[in-house]
């Protein structure tokens, strides 16, 4: 048997035993990036300690990939007595999730998206009732659901935890394809969707038509680090990359309100 340790997938809850179905975009990794096949081992984690080795029975290719996956082990990993949290800089490109990917393969625990915090200067606005209350949250904007779409992990997880700190109920997907399952399967209405521009495999505005046909009502927020892309907004806010936290939330509060 080969020293080798297998590449380990993530997934939201780890079975018992029998034949898995690895898909989303953990699938879309190990069949396009690592190019597995079937007979190949793999390892699977909740991320909370529960692991499984197991060995690729199948693989489907392409936009919609999906491995399936027979569990031959399943154990649990006692918590550590010391955790490892790496601080991760946003960057551009593919580079900020290589960097979670090799940190977690190195061993540790946790990776903390680092985002420049920009300092405002608190202002007040008056409520109906006539008292003072702070600006950023002089509306009621809280449970308003809110589709984040980036294909970069880091910014992706980044904004996840910005908009869900504020009260948002916050959804995230990857890819054009991925938000739209995420549409289908959602039962209640979306209010807003933070999309890239340029994502893997549709651009924002392309994905914006397609959500309209199901969600009519939502609203959109198109965010790109290149600065032409703001000409392919026609039908939404834009807000250029890299962002502070604030600009975010003021941002998307504007939108809600029907300020943008």
């Amino acid at each position: 048997m080969s020293d080798t340790t297998p590449p380990v997938f993530l997934v939201d809850q780890l079975p018992a035993g029998g034949t898995v179905v690895l898909d989303g975009e953990e699938a879309r990794h190990a069949a396009t990036v690592r190019r597995m096949r079937a007979g190949e081992r793999l390892m699977l984690s909740d991320g909370d300690g529960c692991l499984a080795r197991c060995v690729v029975e199948g693989v489907q290719a392409g936009r919609d990939a999906a491995l399936r996956v027979l569990i031959e082990e399943r154990w649990t990993e006692p918590e550590p007595s010391l955790r490892v949290i790496v601080v991760q800089a946003l960057v551009k490109g593919d580079r900020g999730e290589l960097a979670v990917e090799l940190a977690t393969e190195a061993g540790a625990d946790a990776v903390l998206p680092w985002l420049q915090r920009h300092v405002a200067v608190p202002i007040t606005v008056h409520a109906p009732a006539g008292e003072l209350v702070p600006a950023t949250r002089a509306h009621d904007t809280t449970m308003a659901t809110v589709l984040v779409v980036d294909d970069e992990h880091p910014l992706r997880v980044a904004t996840h935890r910005i908009l869900a700190s504020q009260g948002f109920n916050v959804l995230h997907a990857a890819t054009a394809s991925e938000a739209l399952r995420v549409c289908t399967e959602h039962s209640g209405a979306i209010d807003l969707v933070v999309t890239d521009i340029f994502l893997t495999d549709w651009r924002g505005h392309e994905l914006a038509s397609r959500v309209h046909e199901m969600h009519p009502g939502v609203k959109f927020l198109f965010v790109s680090g290149d600065p032409k892309a703001r000409d392919l907004v026609k039908d939404g806010a834009f807000l250029a990359k890299p962002f502070s936290k604030q600009q975010l939330i003021d941002s998307v509060g504007s939108i809600l309100l029907g300020a943008a």
